[in-house]
């Protein structure tokens, strides 16, 4: 496993938690995610970042596929109004792509294989 149980905090998005290297994932959606990508072989600093900042800005993404300079929102709050405004503000502002809990690691897969595939309504 490519984390430490016993370092846990509960938050407002779930459980946050940090990978043996350190990375911080901020909700169980993210461990989710990054768990499907290094299970996948996919490396953390080559092939992916988790929680990076958008360019040229002080906001976050959630995932960045850096071969693709895809970033990633995992929309998990989408019924909470401000968070659905500030996820679209990502998508305009930065291109941003979201995926969503309920296929999560499908929609990752998508982007993956071919980020162009992946609808950003």
């Amino acid at each position: 496993d490519a984390f430490d149980p016993t370092v846990m905090v509960r938050t407002s998005y779930g459980y946050m938690s940090w990978t043996e290297g350190g990375t911080c994932l901020r909700s169980s959606y993210e461990r989710i995610a990054y768990s499907y990508l290094i299970e996948r072989g996919y490396k953390e600093g080559i092939d992916f970042k988790f929680d990076v900042n958008y360019p040229n800005s002080s906001k976050r993404c959630d995932i960045l596929l850096i071969s693709s300079n895809t970033y990633i929102e995992i929309a998990g709050m989408m019924n909470d109004e401000q968070y659905r405004t500030k996820m679209q503000l990502k998508v305009d502002n930065f291109g941003s792509i979201l995926i969503f809990p309920t296929n999560l690691t499908t929609q990752l897969q998508e982007l993956l294989d071919e980020p162009t595939l992946i609808s950003i309504s």
